[in-house]
């Protein structure tokens, strides 16, 4: 009887202990705004480990503060492409360069996934996760079709729950 009565809470833990290392992903390959999403449901547990919880209001921090920093470094690339753009001359030589800097200013978890190829396939099964937790009905959405939302919404620096919602993919 004993053991009915604690099943919550132990579930609670191992939820919370899977959604820690999902989150934990997330931040490895640089998806900063799925991680902090990610980790800000491991403060929604309750009778969960505190450890844990303090461990995600850290990551959510660095999380946080890598979004500042390329942003910063974008407003810097910006400002460079700006600077060289009223430098530059008519050239096709300038126009290339200018090219290359406006498409170095994507942030750097956007980079990561310019292709589907490129998508590990953790990647995918951590974004149909994310689409079911908040509604979304994944059972007729490939592999495939899940890498290129991925895709889509990186460069829209979204992430794959806003770009869904804003694409008509949930119920």
């Amino acid at each position: 009887m004993d053991f009915v009565i604690n099943q919550g809470a132990i579930e609670s833990k191992i939820n919370q202990i899977s959604s820690f290392q999902e989150a934990s992903k997330f931040l490895k390959v640089k998806n900063y705004s799925d991680a902090i999403t990610a980790f800000k449901k491991i403060q929604s547990y309750k009778n969960g480990y505190n450890i844990l919880l303090s461990r995600a209001n850290d990551s959510i921090e660095k999380a946080r503060q890598a979004i500042e920093e390329q942003k910063n470094q974008a407003a810097k690339e910006s400002s460079e492409e700006t600077e060289t753009a009223g430098q530059a001359d008519s050239t096709s030589a300038s126009s290339s360069e200018a090219a290359k800097s406006s498409s170095s200013i994507a942030s750097e978890w956007t980079k990561i996934y310019q292709t589907t190829s490129s998508i590990p396939q953790e990647v995918v099964d951590q974004g149909r996760k994310n689409l079911q937790d908040t509604g979304v009905n994944t059972d007729a959405i490939s592999d495939l079709k899940i890498r290129e939302m991925i895709v889509a919404a990186g460069k829209l620096q979204e992430n794959i729950v806003t770009y869904a919602k804003e694409n008509g993919y949930s119920n």
